[in-house]
């Protein structure tokens, strides 16, 4: 008799090898889901960071990217809080603010970034008596590419902000003959309290008529 013993082995290998390629992909998956999940905040104008009920996807955590809309107010005000990310959004020319209250310390595992628009001004500031500690500070953020001349203002009135870097990125847009024409003009202004960087302050200007510019003003802030 015979037996066809190498088909038989063929076929284990081959659902041996189906078997781990499903086990990777869904740890792929798992990992996905884990990492980079976007958390909106959805509640009032003023209202408070450690809401769960404030957020799209509940308390932020270490592995959100947390959003902020234009024009609106966060407060961390009852105890310490965490995110992967910050991104104040370029929804409108309204004034975004986060707020960190004294003896409180706003964690960013990754960066904080204010965007650009491609024909209005966006600002925000980052203000509060507590601490934020964050891996890097981005005006600019987005690569968006100008339509028209505005300006992406970030203020700091923060107690201490802690950062690896600083990053002011700049856009540029073009006019007629492909000529650049139009700029998003990044301003980061510390008008109080403490920033220290670890790392570096960086400007990265699409083109020589951009204008990036860093300004510590009259309320006494302090660059370590």
């Amino acid at each position: 008799m015979f037996t066809r013993y190498p088909d038989k082995i063929f076929s284990l290998i081959t659902i041996r090898q189906i078997r781990l390629s499903l086990i990777a992909f869904c740890l792929t998956l798992s990992s996905l889901a884990a990492m980079g999940q976007v958390n909106n905040y959805t509640g009032p104008d003023g209202g408070s960071w450690n809401n769960p009920g404030n957020w799209s996807l509940g308390l932020p955590t270490t592995s959100h990217d947390v959003t902020i809309p234009a024009g609106i107010t966060v407060i961390v005000d009852s105890s310490d809080a965490q995110s992967g990310t910050i991104t104040f959004t370029n929804a409108n020319t309204s004034l975004t603010t986060l707020q960190v209250d004294g003896g409180h310390t706003l964690t960013i595992t990754g960066r904080i970034g204010l965007q650009s628009a491609a024909n209005r001004n966006t600002s925000a500031r980052i203000t509060g008596d507590g601490t934020i500690v964050c891996n890097e500070l981005i005006v600019g953020d987005g690569g968006i590419t100008a339509s028209s001349t505005r300006t992406t203002i970030l203020e700091l009135t923060i107690n201490s902000l802690e950062t690896d870097n600083i990053n002011l990125h700049s856009f540029t847009g073009t006019g007629w003959f492909g000529w650049p024409r139009y700029y998003n003009d990044p301003t980061l202004l510390a008008t109080s309290g403490t920033i220290t960087v670890n790392g570096s302050v960086t400007t990265s200007n699409a083109h020589g008529n951009n204008t990036s510019t860093f300004t510590l003003g009259d309320g006494s802030p302090r660059l370590i």
